[in-house]
């Protein structure tokens, strides 16, 4: 309980946002917790040292939600949680849904996939532990749950250093084709989805619109032909 009061002005504040514009505000907290690089990490970190178990993250989970809900009082309809996954990783020792807190719990089942491993073919794409296989899993675990699902962060996976350098896609066109046919087949059904950038040589180093670098020429291009598509668009 010793951050009951910020989960409550957390919420209180998302609560100004939602009544300022009129809509939702969406929360994204204790993100990609199935993972192990997080200190929110459930299970073991990166280092194997270890951190709640499943049961305890669950209680944490729901005491947050409650204390989120009760600060934004009458806007906490339009003040919402996602509970968001990295992929289907276990690297912490649990499977996601050992850590599912419960469906009053959750607003919104959120998911992150990147082209690692590479997918050079749709039925790459469509195996295990890919963008495509996590995408179907999660999005049914969602509907399962009658939860709407979110596809949090998306992006190709251009490492050039580090462990995942020689495993990722590169800049890799056909994963932005792939992703977007799927975002089109589960468009009525996806509550939002967003690309997630980023520079680093060591991380996903997907920029397609950098100012500082183009080492991604492909997928920008592949990118800005799906979204001048109109099936693609709201």
């Amino acid at each position: 309980g010793a951050y009951d009061a910020y989960y409550r002005q957390m919420g209180a504040s998302a609560a100004t946002y939602a009544n300022r514009a009129g809509q939702e505000v969406v929360l994204r907290f204790a993100w990609e917790f199935n993972g192990c690089w997080y200190h929110w990490t459930a299970g073991k970190d990166c280092n194997g040292v270890s951190k709640a178990n499943n049961t305890q993250f669950k209680t944490a989970w729901q005491r947050a939600y409650t204390n989120i809900k009760a600060g934004a009082g009458s806007a906490a309809s339009r003040v919402l949680v996602s509970w968001s996954l990295a992929g289907t990783d276990a690297s912490a020792g649990y499977s996601y849904k050992d850590l599912y807190p419960g469906d009053a719990y959750v607003d919104f089942v959120g998911v992150d996939v990147y082209d690692s491993p590479g997918s050079k073919s749709l039925s790459s794409f469509n195996s295990a532990y890919h963008a495509g296989a996590i995408l179907n899993e999660t999005f049914a675990f969602a509907d399962a749950h009658g939860k709407p699902f979110a596809l949090e962060e998306w992006g190709g996976h251009h490492a050039l250093t580090g462990s995942q350098a020689g495993v990722n896609g590169d800049d890799n066109a056909l994963f932005i084709q792939y992703m977007f046919e799927w975002i089109r087949a589960h468009k009525s059904q996806l509550a939002y989805e967003q690309y997630f950038q980023d520079d680093d040589d060591g991380n996903v180093n997907n920029s397609l619109f950098s100012p500082l670098e183009n080492s991604n020429p492909n997928m920008r291009a592949a990118y800005l032909s799906q979204m001048q598509n109109e099936a693609n668009l709201p």
